[in-house]
């Protein structure tokens, strides 16, 4: 069986706000193996309906940094950021 794919357009949103939608799907997604993991006897096949999307967006100028990175490796100041008009995100 092929999984349903849900293909959603975001349009134009700002990364932060993408980053937390797909926090929420991803959760959701969790949960729902959570339930089903509490409520399976031994010999269950897993067949929680967790969902699969693909997302399209574009949002604004943005830098992240992840977990290895420094700030000291970001070549342009605050200042230089607003004057762009590039958001800076530090990523987990």
């Amino acid at each position: 069986m092929k999984p349903n794919v849900i293909f959603k357009d975001l349009s134009k949103i700002d990364y932060a706000s993408a980053w937390d939608y797909q926090e929420s799907l991803l959760k959701e997604n969790i949960d729902v193996k959570s339930q089903f993991y509490k409520t399976a006897s031994v010999g269950d096949t897993y067949a929680a309906a967790t969902q699969s999307y693909l997302l399209f967006c574009e949002h604004p100028s943005v830098y992240t940094l992840g977990k290895s990175g420094f700030e000291s490796h970001l070549l342009l100041n605050d200042t230089r950021l607003k004057e762009l008009q590039v958001s800076f995100y530090k990523t987990i």
